[in-house]
């Protein structure tokens, strides 16, 4: 009877791994090839969530991030998995995405739920004149942006991304401002103590489609580059949230379990980067 090598070592991984369940650091230093990224895959969707609220995977690049989210598509469906396709985040890079809310409309669908909420809110014109200065704000500086984004797609270059870069993060600000102001008004307006974010979000539903990272403490499953763990995901209705913040209940959000499992992918690598 032939002997198979490869389901043998997966399985022996896989034993390895099934053993991270305990506080503390565990390092498992396998040479490539030795089926990390799928174990993870397999485990992260079937056993892992057992033992936690939430599964944290930290790549030290784009494209192993997104090796590891194909690892994980091919566990998540299936009858097994005790978690679902909409209980998984891959936080992207601010700039791709901005790129991809402005290419797809849905920021340009955005603008319309501001515009109509704004509209709908009811209070003289002097005391909407903030809302409407900030809608002026971002809208500016969208057109700003769409400006720049069509440059780089026919002379892209080092100094266009970084004005991209730019323009995102003042987009990012602007939009910031105008849901503190938001909340602000209606909270002052109609005596409510706390709009909350589900609140915003059904009336602004394109806030979710352009920005993702808004719904990160409903996901069980986050996956970012390590870069991105240590600048930090802004969720633009709450505090920005870094590495050290992915263990605290209270900007991650607690659950029955409330624990939290972080795996780098090649340790040494995200050591480094981290560094």
């Amino acid at each position: 009877m032939t002997r198979n090598y490869k389901e043998e070592l997966s399985q022996h991984v896989e034993n390895i791994f099934k053993q991270y369940i305990t506080p503390g650091v565990h390092i498992c230093d396998l040479a490539t090839g030795g089926g990390k990224s799928y174990t993870i895959g397999k485990l992260t969707c079937e056993y892992y969530p057992e033992y936690f609220d939430r599964i944290i995977i930290l790549c030290v690049q784009n494209k192993l991030v997104s090796a590891m989210d194909k690892e994980i598509e091919k566990f998540i469906s299936s009858p097994q998995s005790k978690i679902k396709p909409t209980n998984k985040l891959v936080v992207e890079n601010n700039s791709e995405v901005i790129k991809k809310a402005i290419n797809d409309s849905s920021f340009s669908s955005l603008l319309e739920d501001i515009n109509k909420q704004i509209d709908e809110l009811k209070g003289d014109a002097g005391s909407l004149s903030i809302l409407k200065y900030s809608y002026n704000w971002i809208k500016k500086t969208y057109d700003g942006l769409i400006g720049l984004i069509k440059i780089a797609d026919s002379n892209n270059n080092e100094y266009i991304n970084q004005q991209i870069d730019e323009g995102e993060a003042n987009l990012r600000k602007a939009v910031r401002i105008f849901f503190d102001n938001y909340t602000n008004y209606v909270e002052k307006s109609s005596k409510i103590k706390h709009v909350s974010k589900n609140q915003i979000l059904r009336k602004f539903p394109n806030l979710r489609k352009v920005y993702p990272q808004v719904d990160y403490k409903d996901k069980k499953v986050l996956l970012m580059t390590v870069h991105k763990a240590m600048y930090g995901i802004d969720p633009i209705l709450s505090d920005k949230i870094k590495l050290p913040d992915f263990s605290d209940k209270s900007k991650m959000g607690s659950g029955q379990k409330g624990k939290t499992l972080i795996l780098f992918d090649e340790s040494d690598q995200s050591a480094i980067a981290i560094r």
